[in-house]
C-alpha cells in the first residue's frame, strides 16, 4: 500500500515528494496501514462470535487506505494539470 504512494510520487516531479501535501498523505497512509495491519491481526485471532465485527473493521481499514491513495492520486493529477497550464 505504501508502495502505491511511492509510485504516485515517482511519476511526479521531485517537488511533489518534498511538498507538504505529499508528506500529509504519506503520514495519513502510514497511520492507516498500521490500523489495517492491526485489524488483520484482530481478524485472524477473532473467535466465531467476534469474527463478523473483526471482518467489518478490517474492511473499514482497507477502505480508508484506498481512499487515501485515491485522494493522493487526485492531488497528484491536479498538481500536474496546474504545472501544464502554468508552463
Amino acid at each position: 500500500m505504501v508502495i502505491m504512494l511511492d509510485r504516485i510520487a515517482r511519476r511526479r516531479s521531485p517537488a511533489w515528494e518534498t511538498s507538504e501535501v505529499y508528506r500529509a498523505y504519506q503520514e495519513a497512509l502510514f497511520e492507516a496501514v498500521e490500523r489495517c495491519r492491526a485489524a488483520e491481526v484482530a481478524y485472524e485471532w477473532a473467535d466465531d462470535p467476534a469474527e463478523p465485527l473483526a471482518f467489518a473493521n478490517l474492511q473499514k481499514a482497507r477502505a480508508e487506505v484506498s481512499t487515501i491513495l485515491r485522494e493522493a492520486r487526485e492531488a497528484w493529477r491536479n498538481g500536474n494539470d496546474v504545472e501544464r497550464v502554468s508552463h
